[in-house]
């Protein structure tokens, strides 16, 4: 099931003898950015969380996504708000795609352009992607995959996924 490939992919069961599950994570962070700049969010990725969801109550790739899409895409909204170079409309706009990425997680497309327009921008939110999602495992218990929901405000994607979840 898909469930059992992402637990034999991220499950942290011996940290200090293995980084493959921080990598695996990483790779999981990037490849979601990437396919969601080419259009596969919505043919591939979302329709794996819905199983997810389904068989298993919360799902990892929607922890994913939360993290190497919506938060990234927040922070780079934010970034470019508060920049003195952004011209007005940007500002407007990327303050909007903040607040509904914060709120509901789905206005990640907002940051593209500035994304596809920066290379430093744009290496920045891969890297966000992906040590992300190396950070979620790295906080998770050992032997157990993180998950999350998606389509909520961020806090209550981490609130409801409480019990995966170590402080």
């Amino acid at each position: 099931t898909i469930r059992s490939l992402l637990q034999a992919s991220v499950s942290p069961d011996t940290y200090s003898e293995n980084s493959a599950p921080f990598a695996a994570a990483f790779t999981w962070g990037c490849t979601s950015c990437w396919g969601s700049k080419r259009g596969y969010y919505h043919a591939i990725h979302l329709p794996l969380i819905l199983i997810e969801l389904e068989t298993a109550g919360g799902s990892f790739l929607g922890a994913v996504d939360e993290l190497s899409l919506v938060l990234v895409c927040a922070g780079i909204a934010a970034a470019m708000a508060v920049l003195p170079h952004t011209g007005t409309s940007d500002r407007a706009l990327c303050r909007r795609g903040l607040l509904i990425n914060l709120l509901a997680g789905d206005f990640v497309e907002v940051c593209y352009p500035y994304m596809d327009r920066s290379v430093i921008v744009n290496i920045a939110g891969y890297l966000g992607s992906g040590l992300s999602c190396s950070t979620l495992v790295f906080f998770s218990k050992p032997g157990e995959i993180p998950s999350s929901l998606a389509y909520l405000p961020w806090a209550f994607c981490v609130a409801l996924a409480g019990q995966n979840w170590s402080a």
